[in-house]
């Protein structure tokens, strides 16, 4: 799409003959389009609260400020936070602010959204994940919380929650606090909810740990025992609800879980080992953060490089070192830097990091995964190369139109490194780098030529010279009419 539109531009700005590089064209259309973008998000944040809907778009420093209060609520609202130890406190608040900063919290029909709902909603994501070595569930980014049951049109009826594939979990906030605030009767709306989503991620994500894809068809054919059980009334630690298909009793089975592990284990052994085993945790050792036993896993290479810690976020290593190698490499070089006057080559690596930031300083440096001045470094030595570089090529294959432009030259000096500089008569023109040949050329001339530079304009706006000749004119000639 951008480089359509680019193609687009530069043509129209041909045809138009404006006497501006099109370079300062293209990176102005970029920020009015940044502006525009901004314009809609704002408005469609606006209409969302017209409608009753209270939004958050949480800034790193609101992140901060939630972050600062969660621990409260947290350590009354939620036992599962409060038994952890400090260092398991730590890591539980560090996962929250990644889920506060890609998650939008929307409160429905009148209701204001609080800290605490935010805090104790986002919770749970941390917590049916909290065993395993990253953060997962990252495309269920937008939660509805309304004041009480909500109606569901395509199932026609009211519900406490719902989890859509579509990456949307709803909750009623009345029923969500509840099953915090009774902590011990198996029934948490919200984990319920967060182990519909967690069942979806594993069974569609291909980049899921092999393992957990195979713990989890493992606990479903347990489940058919069990649920066998539910319904013959022959064990009650699971509600008569599990029974109904394979999603309702994991999202059931989950609940006692976290709630009543101890009685979970009594009853369903097999069941218990094969949650642990699914969600890498252990809720009934609490001595140790809840850490499970070693599980193994069978080995997939693809996927285990991509459940290494923070897998994620793994991207950033990885694009950091390719950016540096693309920097190293001579040859990549060659070329392929863009010559037009530096105004045009900022505003295109302005344009390239603005993109960058966008992209990425809310996963990174919102989420609490990097700091700013880590994240500049990433931007400089990982994005920057491995798109600008890229961008770059494309720039000087892809011409869109030619140009070609006399010189009046007066003489040519040596600038080292093999290359020479042929120096105009009118000082407001470039100088130009050229190579032996041509400044032999130049150097006949006895400051009577016409350097003509052949270049062309990229698909990203930026000239790129493509050739020099020089043309020899009459001594006598003060226009500097080339010679027939």
């Amino acid at each position: 799409m951008i480089f359509i539109f680019n193609h687009t531009a530069l043509i129209i700005l041909k045809a138009a003959s404006v006497d501006l590089e099109p370079g300062y064209v293209l990176a102005l259309f970029f920020f009015i389009g940044l502006l525009v973008f901004r314009a809609y998000v704002q408005y469609q944040k606006e209409l969302s609260q017209e409608l009753g809907a209270d939004v958050s778009d949480y800034e790193l420093k609101d992140v901060h400020r939630i972050r600062q209060s969660a621990d409260e609520i947290l350590n009354t609202k939620n036992s599962y936070y409060a038994r952890l130890s400090s260092e398991g406190k730590v890591k539980f608040q560090k996962r929250l602010q990644g889920v506060l900063a890609n998650k939008t919290f929307y409160a429905k029909e009148g209701l204001k959204l609080t800290d605490e709902m935010t805090v104790l909603a986002a919770s749970a994501f941390v917590q049916i994940s909290f065993g395993l070595s990253r953060g997962i569930l990252m495309e269920f980014d937008k939660i509805y919380i309304y004041p009480d049951l909500f109606f569901n049109k395509l199932l026609d009826r009211n519900l406490k929650g719902s989890t859509s594939p579509l990456g949307i979990i709803r909750f009623s906030w009345k029923h969500l606090e509840h099953g915090f605030a009774r902590d011990d009767d198996g029934i948490n709306l919200a984990l319920h909810e967060l182990a519909h989503a967690f069942k979806i991620t594993v069974e569609t994500d291909d980049s899921m740990d092999v393992g957990i894809f195979d713990a989890l068809k493992d606990l479903q054919i347990i489940g058919g025992e069990v649920r066998s059980q539910v319904l013959k009334g022959k064990t009650e630690v699971l509600r008569k609800y599990a029974a109904v298909n394979d999603h309702e009793f994991f999202a059931c089975a989950v609940e006692v879980f976290f709630e009543n592990p101890e009685e979970l284990k009594a009853d369903q052994p097999k069941l218990f080992s094969a949650l642990i085993n699914v969600l890498e945790q252990d809720p009934s050792n609490r001595i140790d953060d809840y850490a499970a036993p070693e599980v193994r896993r069978k080995f997939n290479f693809k996927h285990e490089i991509a459940i290494k810690p923070d897998g994620h976020y793994s991207f950033m290593q990885w694009m950091m070192v390719i950016g540096l190698v693309i920097i190293l490499v001579p040859i990549f070089m060659i070329k392929l830097h863009a010559d037009s006057s530096p105004v045009p080559t900022l505003l295109f690596v302005i344009t390239v990091l603005t993109l960058g930031v966008i992209r990425y300083y809310r996963k990174l440096v919102v989420s609490g995964y990097t700091s700013p001045g880590i994240f500049i470094v990433f931007l400089l030595l990982g994005w920057f190369p491995l798109i600008g570089g890229p961008a770059l090529v494309m720039n000087f294959l892809i011409p869109v139109y030619s140009t070609t432009e006399y010189v009046a030259i007066k003489n040519a000096d040596y600038i080292g490194d093999h290359e020479y500089e042929a120096i105009p008569i009118d000082a407001d023109d470039a100088h130009y780098v050229i190579d032996g040949n041509v400044y032999g050329e130049i150097k006949k001339c006895n400051g009577h030529c016409l350097l003509e530079v052949r270049s062309h304009y990229g698909v990203f706006g930026l000239e790129v010279i493509d050739d020099y000749s020089v043309i020899q004119v009459s001594e006598k000639d003060s226009s500097y009419t080339p010679m027939q």
